[in-house]
């Protein structure tokens, strides 16, 4: 942690660091890890969530459009 009078950039606040997963994914875990608020084993836990919701975020997307594919194909067949 950080002395109490040395002032935390907004984006390396817990709440800038939420902002930032939502706006930009997994790359905010850049601001995560050079955050002096957290110490490392914070960092390594929250590393290891937001990349395995990435993962599961990113099958389901897969899965979505593969759907959404198949009845497109579908839906252009019966024309």
């Amino acid at each position: 942690m950080p002395e109490e009078n040395q002032k935390i950039k907004w984006y390396y606040t817990g709440p800038g660091l939420v902002v930032a997963f939502l706006c930009v994914g997994p790359v905010a875990l850049i601001f995560l890890w050079l955050s002096p608020r957290f110490n490392n084993k914070i960092k390594i836990i929250v590393s290891i969530v937001i990349l395995i919701l990435s993962y599961y975020l990113w099958i389901l997307s897969v899965n979505s459009f593969k759907s959404f594919n198949a009845r497109y194909q579908e839906l252009m067949q019966m024309q």
